[in-house]
């Protein structure tokens, strides 16, 4: 996290999403990348929402995260089914739910396809692992590629 960021619990960050004065989208990246974004970076990721009438969809976004059990039992059925090769490239620094070792471990020990598989956690990235790694994992992906020919 951005220091200085203030650390919320996901239905403190829905509220904010939805309600916060100073939010746009640089902001939430920003906040959850390892290193620093460049200005121009920054810039990029609030360029399509030029004033708050167009940030709809990044302000109700959060909200539409599914925690009620059992509805995803479909999805995980089919995952835990799912032989074809299977990598997850995944970020240390990621303060989420869905970023923690449990969460990654999980699917590689539930997918039969993750067996055998270079899966990873990144020391130096965050949620927004793309914008922290992003030749590192264009690099991991072009390798599981090779190692994994249809």
């Amino acid at each position: 996290m951005t220091p200085g960021y203030p650390a919320l619990d996901f239905a403190e960050w829905m509220v904010y999403a939805m309600t916060g004065a100073s939010f746009h989208p640089a902001e939430v990246v920003e906040a959850l990348t390892y290193f620093d974004l460049p200005a121009e970076e920054e810039a990029a990721y609030d360029a399509p929402y030029p004033s708050r009438i167009y940030m709809a969809g990044p302000r109700a976004f959060p909200s539409l995260v599914n925690d009620l059990a059992g509805v995803n039992g479909e999805a995980w059925k089919g995952l835990t089914a799912y032989e074809k090769p299977f990598l997850t490239i995944w970020a240390s620094n990621d303060p989420g739910n869905l970023g923690s070792k449990k969460t990654q471990v999980n699917l590689i020990n539930s997918i039969p396809g993750a067996a055998g598989q270079a899966h990873v956690r990144l020391p130096e990235a965050s949620h927004f692992l793309q914008d922290d790694q992003g030749a590192e994992i264009a690099g991991r992906i072009n390798a599981f590629i090779a190692a994994n020919p249809r």
